[in-house]
C-alpha cells in the first residue's frame, strides 16, 4: 500500500501526488434538488464553460460525489407522545447522505510535453518508480495552483444557492482516508470514547478479477465508454421535473456509490489537428470504408466544425461510478442499476471494469483524476453538462416534521419569521387529504406548545379533536347550533384605568363588520350561495355614520354605567332613544339622509327580542384560554344566511382576543372552508385580522378546496397577498393546476413540481412555497398518528371505543389500536378484545400524556420496533 498509494504529502492545504501534480480541494454545498429552473442549469453550464477557458492545458477539474448510508437517529429527546412515536417510526432507517467535492490538479511537467497515462504507465501500475524527481518545480507549482484555483472558484459564486468551501489539511486528510477505507459514516479520524484518534488506514486491500476488496467490502468500477446521442444542460427526471443531466447517477441511485467526473483541459489546436488527421486517414481508406466508418467520418466533420464555429475548448471527459458492498448479490444489483442509469443518458455506453478495477479506483482518489486513462474527447460546453451542482434538501432547525422526496425525515419551518408574514393558504380538492395533512400539523404543534383555534363548517376535525383532547373534548369542541347556541357580546370592551370602555380602531372595525353583516346580509352561507345573493357593501356614507354612532354609544355607556350594560339589547334601545331625542335636529337629519335607520333597526330586532336574542347579549365573553387547542364547528348553522356569517365573525374575533392575550406564544388560527364568509364589506376587519395576527406572533391558515372559493370572495386576493406560504395538495384534474398557476402566479417550474405530486397508500406529497422557495415534501407519519387521523369509519369508531374504554387515556388507546392493527386481528372487533397486558406496559405513555395536559412535553414513550430500511423508490 505504501508503494501504490498515489498521495505523497499534504502541504499548504494542498495534496501533492507522487507524479508531481498538486491538487487544491473544495467542499461543495449544492442547491436543493428540484430547485433550479432550466435557465439556471444553462447558466451553470455557461459559467463552468467560461471558467474552463481560464485553466492552463493539463489541468484536471475533478468532481467527486459520495453517497453513503447513515442510519437515522434523532438528536435530543422528543417533546411529546406523537413526536416520540414519529421518531421511533424512522429510527434506524437508512438515509442516503451526500457529500460533494471539487478538486483542481495541476501538472508538474511542461504543458507541451504532457503525456496521458495508460494502464501500464499509471502511477498505480508503476508504483512511482518510473518518474525521476517529479518535485523539481514544486514550490512554483504550489504558488501557481493557489492562484489559479482561487480564480476558478470565484467564478462559481454566481451559481444560485451553491457555496464552495476550501478544504484545509485536516479535512483533506479525513476525506482521503475515508475514501481509501470506503467508510464514510464517520470522520476520517474515528473516535474512541469521545476522543479523536490519529487517522490511519486499517483495511486490508487486495484485488481479484471480480473487483477490489477493501476490508469487508468489495468495490466495482463502472466507466462510461461512449457518450449518448444527446447531451443537455438539464433533463426531466422521472417526476417530470427539471433536473441535472446526470441526475440518474446521483440520489436517484438509492444505495452507496461514488460518482467521479474529470475534465482534462486539452491543447485544442493540437487535438483538432489529430482529429483532422484521423479524418484524412479515414478518407484514404475509402475503399475499405464500411457504413460505420462513414458515420464516424460525418460525426468527426460535425464535431470539428462545431468546435471551430463556437470557439469551444476541447477537454477530455471521464465519468465513472464506484459501487461497494459486503453483500455480493446486493452489489451485483447495484452494478446493474448503474449500467442502466448510464444507458439512460441517451444511450451512453457503460463498461464494467474487471482487472482494471484497482487501477481506476486509485485514479478516482479525490484530486488524482489525471491518472485515469479512459477518456472521451469533447467540447467544454458539452462536458460542462456532466457536472451537477445539486444537493439533498436540508431541513430547518425547528418546525413541522415532513420528509424529502426520498422519505428522509426533516423539519420544515412553516412559521418562518424571515418571511413577510407567517400566514398560509392550503388548497386541495376533495379527496386530496386536507384534513389528514392539517391534522398532522395540528398534532405536532400541540405538542410544541402552540395555541391553536380551528373554525370549521363540516365536522372535519371532530375525530381528530376527540383523539387529541381526550377528557377535555366537551370543553374544547364547540358544535354551534340553534338549540345550543354560544353566547357572545362583541360590545363588551376592555375598560381604561378610569373605568371607561375603550373603543379602539380595531374594535370599531370589528363592530362595524358585525353590524353591516347583520344589516346587508352574508355571502358565505349555503342559502346565499345557491340563490346568488352576495349581500351588499356599505356605502362610504353608511360606514362614516357607523364611525359616528359607535363612539356616541360608548359615551352613553360610560355616562350611565349603573343602568346601562353593553350588548345588542342596549345598543338597539340607544338607537331608538337617540332617534327620538334628535329627530328634529338638522345635523341628525343630515346624517340619516344617507342612512336608513328604520330599516337597520328592523334588521336588528331578531337579535334583541327574536330568535337570535341570546347570540349578542352575553353577560361575559366565552373564555377558551385554558385550552391550547379549540375547535368551533359551524356546520349546523351553515344554511342560516343571517346567523352563519355573524357567528363566524364573532368566533374569529374571539380567536383574535386570545391571540392578543398571549403575545409571546406561537398561535395558529385555522379557517377551513369557513373563510368564504369574508366578503367585501369586511375589508377593514380583514386588514385588522392580518395585522393583529402579525403583531402578536400568530398565523392565519386559510384552507379551501379550490380557486372558486377564492374568486367568489371579493377579499380573496387580499387573503392571498397576506399569505407568504402556499400549500398545494394533490390535484387529479390537471386543468385545475393550470388555473392555479394563472391565478397564483406560479412559474413553469413550480407547475412542474405541483404536477409531480404523488399520492400513495403509505405516504402522500405536498407542494410548499414560502416566499420565492418552492419544493415538494412527503407526508409520512407514524402508525400511531395515522390511527388518530384515519378517515375510515371502522377505524375511527374502534379508536373512539378504545379511548372510552381507557377513560380518555390517549396513549393507552392508540398503542392498543396500533398493536391490534399490526397483528391483523381486525380493527372493528370491539372493546372486549383489549389486551390488558398492554395497559401494564404503558406507564411511560401515561406520564407523557399527563405531562402534556399540564403543558409539559417529555417523551418517555417506549420505542416501537424499527421500520424497514428505505430502498424501495416508489
Amino acid at each position: 500500500m505504501a508503494k501504490r498509494l498515489p498521495i505523497f504529502d499534504l502541504e499548504n492545504d494542498k495534496v501533492i501526488f507522487r507524479d508531481g501534480r498538486v491538487a487544491v480541494g473544495f467542499q461543495v454545498q449544492g442547491a436543493p434538488l428540484e430547485s433550479w429552473t432550466e435557465g439556471y442549469f444553462h447558466q451553470a453550464s455557461e459559467v463552468l464553460t467560461r471558467q474552463l477557458k481560464l485553466l492552463p492545458v493539463g489541468t484536471v477539474v475533478q468532481k467527486t460525489d459520495i453517497y453513503y448510508d447513515h442510519a437515522f437517529h434523532p438528536e435530543g429527546e422528543s417533546r411529546g407522545y406523537y413526536e416520540g412515536k414519529l421518531l421511533d417510526h424512522f429510527i434506524a432507517r437508512l438515509v442516503l447522505q451526500h457529500e460533494s467535492y471539487l478538486f483542481l490538479s495541476f501538472p508538474s511537467k511542461s504543458r507541451h510535453r504532457l503525456k496521458k497515462v495508460n494502464p501500464i504507465t499509471s502511477g498505480f501500475a508503476q508504483a512511482g518508480s518510473a518518474i525521476k524527481n517529479p518535485f523539481s518545480k514544486i514550490d512554483r507549482l504550489l504558488q501557481e495552483a493557489e492562484r489559479i484555483a482561487t480564480e476558478f472558484v470565484q467564478g462559481l459564486y454566481s451559481l444560485k444557492d451553491v457555496s464552495v468551501t476550501r478544504l484545509d489539511e485536516e479535512s483533506l486528510n479525513d476525506l482521503l482516508i475515508r475514501y481509501l477505507k470506503l467508510s464514510f459514516d464517520e470522520d476520517g479520524s474515528g473516535t474512541t470514547s469521545g476522543t479523536k484518534t490519529t487517522p490511519k488506514l486499517n483495511r486490508e486491500v487486495y484485488s481479484d478479477p471480480s473487483g477490489l476488496v477493501i476490508g469487508e467490502k468489495k468495490a466495482n468500477v463502472i466507466t462510461m465508454m461512449g457518450q449518448g446521442s444527446e447531451v443537455f444542460a438539464s433533463i426531466k427526471n422521472h417526476y417530470k421535473v427539471t433536473s441535472p443531466y446526470t441526475f440518474g447517477l446521483s440520489q436517484q441511485l438509492q444505495f452507496p456509490h461514488i460518482v467521479t467526473q474529470c475534465l482534462l483541459v486539452e491543447d485544442t489546436e493540437r487535438e483538432l489537428k489529430a482529429l483532422d488527421f484521423e479524418r484524412k486517414l479515414n478518407d484514404s481508406l475509402e475503399w475499405l470504408t464500411t457504413q460505420d466508418h462513414e458515420l464516424k467520418a460525418e460525426e468527426l466533420d460535425e464535431f470539428t466544425a462545431f468546435v471551430r464555429s463556437e470557439n469551444a475548448r476541447l477537454v477530455s471527459l471521464h465519468q465513472s461510478v464506484i459501487v461497494f458492498s459486503n453483500d455480493d448479490e446486493l452489489r451485483q444489483s447495484y452494478i446493474d442499476q448503474v449500467v442502466s442509469a448510464i444507458s439512460g443518458l441517451y444511450g451512453a455506453e457503460a463498461l464494467i471494469e474487471s482487472y482494471d478495477t484497482a487501477n481506476l479506483f486509485f485514479a478516482s482518489v479525490p484530486g488524482n483524476g489525471f491518472q485515469h486513462y479512459r477518456w472521451l474527447i469533447t467540447a467544454d460546453k458539452i462536458a460542462s453538462c456532466y457536472l451537477h451542482w445539486m444537493q439533498d434538501v436540508t431541513g430547518d432547525t425547528q418546525g413541522d416534521y415532513l420528509c424529502d422526496r426520498f422519505r428522509n425525515l426533516l423539519q420544515v419551518n412553516l412559521f418562518n419569521t424571515e418571511q413577510a408574514n407567517q400566514n398560509c393558504v392550503v388548497i386541495g380538492p376533495s379527496g386530496s387529504g386536507k384534513s389528514y395533512t392539517m391534522g398532522n400539523f395540528i398534532a405536532q404543534r400541540l405538542e410544541r406548545g402552540a395555541r391553536q383555534i380551528i373554525i370549521d363548517k363540516g365536522g372535519t376535525y371532530r375525530n381528530v379533536m376527540y383523539a387529541l383532547t381526550g377528557k377535555n373534548f366537551e370543553q374544547t369542541y364547540f358544535e354551534y347550533s340553534a338549540e345550543k347556541p354560544l353566547a357572545f357580546n362583541p360590545f363588551l370592551l376592555d375598560k381604561s384605568s378610569e373605568g371607561h370602555y375603550r373603543l379602539t380602531s380595531e374594535k370599531s372595525n370589528f363592530l362595524i363588520a358585525v353590524l353591516s353583516t347583520i344589516w346587508k346580509g352574508g355571502a358565505a352561507s349555503t342559502v346565499a350561495a345557491s340563490t346568488g345573493s352576495h349581500g351588499q357593501d356599505l356605502t362610504p356614507a353608511e360606514r362614516a355614520i357607523f364611525k359616528l354612532i359607535l363612539p356616541r354609544y360608548y359615551q352613553y355607556l360610560n355616562d350611565n354605567q349603573s343602568t346601562a350594560f353593553p350588548g345588542m339589547h342596549s345598543f338597539y334601545h340607544f338607537l331608538r332613544r337617540y332617534q327620538s331625542e334628535h329627530n328634529q335636529d338638522a345635523e341628525y337629519r343630515s346624517e340619516t339622509k344617507y342612512f336608513d335607520l328604520e330599516q337597520f333597526l328592523i334588521v336588528l330586532k331578531p337579535f334583541v327580542s327574536g330568535e337570535y336574542k341570546k347570540v349578542l347579549n352575553a353577560a361575559y365573553e366565552l373564555d377558551i384560554s385554558e385550552h391550547p387547542l379549540v375547535c368551533f364547528d359551524l356546520d349546523k348553522i351553515n344554511s342560516d344566511p343571517v346567523l352563519y356569517p355573524v357567528v363566524t365573525l364573532l368566533i374569529t374575533e374571539l380567536a383574535l382576543d386570545q391571540i392578543r392575550k398571549y403575545p409571546d406564544q406561537i398561535k395558529y388560527l385555522y379557517l377551513d372552508e369557513a373563510w368564504a364568509m369574508l366578503s367585501g364589506k369586511l375589508q377593514e376587519f380583514i386588514e385588522d385580522l392580518f395585522r393583529t395576527i402579525r403583531k402578536n406572533n400568530g398565523s392565519v391558515n386559510i384552507i379551501t378546496q379550490g380557486l372558486n372559493e377564492i374568486k367568489q370572495s371579493s377579499v380573496g386576493e387580499a387573503v392571498l397577498v397576506n399569505a407568504a406560504t402556499k400549500i398545494i395538495l394533490w390535484h387529479e384534474d390537471s386543468r385545475l393546476v393550470d388555473e392555479l398557476a394563472t391565478h397564483l402566479g406560479f412559474t413553469t417550474h413550480e407547475v412542474e413540481l405541483i404536477r409531480s405530486i404523488r399520492k400513495e397508500k403509505t405516504f402522500r406529497e405536498l407542494f410548499i412555497k414560502q416566499g420565492e422557495e418552492a419544493r415538494v415534501y412527503v407526508l409520512e407519519i407514524s402508525p400511531h398518528l395515522d390511527a388518530v387521523l384515519s378517515s375510515k369509519p371502522q377505524e375511527r369508531n374502534y379508536l373512539r371505543k378504545l379511548i372510552d374504554h381507557y377513560h380518555g387515556n390517549l396513549p393507552y388507546a392508540v398503542n392498543q389500536f396500533v398493536e391490534r392493527k399490526a397483528l391483523k386481528r381486525g380493527a372493528g372487533s370491539g372493546v372486549h378484545g383489549v389486551n390488558k397486558h398492554s395497559v401494564e406496559t404503558n406507564n411511560a405513555a401515561e406520564k407523557a400524556y399527563q405531562a402534556q395536559n399540564k403543558k409539559q412535553t417529555p417523551s418517555g414513550v417506549p420505542p416501537s420496533s424499527p421500520p424497514q430500511a428505505h430502498r424501495s423508490n416508489e
